[in-house]
């Protein structure tokens, strides 16, 4: 079996043993390899002249050494896998940022997952999402009665029209959109 190992992990361990069994296992450890510098190499290329082959450093990056945070390394290899649309299909793009969402949840606090909540909500993975938690809201809204979820739609499509539109949303204006 083998193992990769986070940049943080000061002692490794390669066998547990439990009684009379030990399990031996193979480490792989990453923090010898300068993520910065990929991700410099990588954004500094046009997108043209990356391939697949490319991109997959970019998903071990969170667990690489180098001087910027575990934050910063996901908003810019998310960046990059989005700069990188004509190279891959859009299930390995979803599969790659999927993977880099796993590691930002794995290795990063409440404030940090704010911080590239708006980049993730802009790639393939966060569409999905967005897809489901509408559908799921409709889903919702038909159970709980078709009446009442007419209504909230109307107010709903007022109120982001009339964001739109930059105007105030008087009781005038709900009742012609009605």
């Amino acid at each position: 079996t083998y193992v990769i190992c986070s940049s943080d992990v000061r002692k490794i361990r390669k066998k547990l043993t439990e009684g009379i069994n030990t399990y031996r296992v193979r480490m792989i450890r990453l923090k010898h390899m300068n993520a910065d510098r990929i991700l410099e190499d990588l954004a500094g290329r046009p997108e043209k002249t990356l391939t697949r082959r490319d991109m997959l450093p970019l998903l071990f990056v969170p667990l690489m050494g180098g001087q910027t945070g575990k934050q910063e390394r996901i908003l810019k290899s998310l960046r990059i896998l989005k700069r990188s649309e004509p190279v891959l299909t859009t299930e390995d793009m979803g599969k790659m940022e999927a993977i880099l969402y796993i590691l930002a949840v794995k290795f990063l606090n409440k404030e940090e997952l704010e911080g590239i909540k708006e980049e993730i909500s802009m790639t393939i993975l966060g569409q999905m999402i967005w897809d489901d938690a509408l559908e799921k809201g409709r889903k919702e809204g038909r159970e709980e009665g078709r009446e009442e979820g007419r209504e909230e739609g109307k107010r709903q499509a007022s109120e982001r029209y009339s964001k739109q539109m930059g105007q105030n949303t008087d009781k005038r204006y709900r009742t012609q959109v009605s």
